[in-house]
């Protein structure tokens, strides 16, 4: 079920706008969706997704889907290679080799 949702939040997203990327009937179990601008230029699609402790992080524009769990309620969200804590409105991925990206959620209209 994960490679499907992977597969379906980044299926040939190099071809795809932004728009079409951030699409909720391409993945049934979203609960919400989120873009956002890191500090590094780089941005992401951020999906939420069953009972909001999985999250799909999407690399925009060409970039890997990560799916990332979280234990529970306020726990980091994590897979093998990725960490991701989300504190006052912001959220840092920190990689397996210690490199972090902070990320911001995009506001109305970027």
């Amino acid at each position: 079920m994960l490679a499907s949702l992977g597969v379906a939040a980044c299926g040939g997203s190099e071809n795809r706008s932004t728009d079409e990327l951030h699409n909720a009937g391409m993945i049934p179990e979203l609960l919400r969706q989120r873009m956002v601008f890191c500090d590094d230029g780089s941005r992401a699609d951020m999906d939420y997704l069953a009972d909001g402790l999985r999250m799909a992080v999407t690399w925009l524009p060409k970039g890997r889907t990560d799916i990332l769990k979280a234990r529970g309620t306020g726990d980091e969200f994590r897979n093998g290679r990725l960490r991701a804590v989300i504190a006052g409105g912001s959220i840092a991925f920190t990689r397996a080799d210690g490199s972090v990206r902070v990320c911001h959620p995009l506001k109305e209209g970027d």
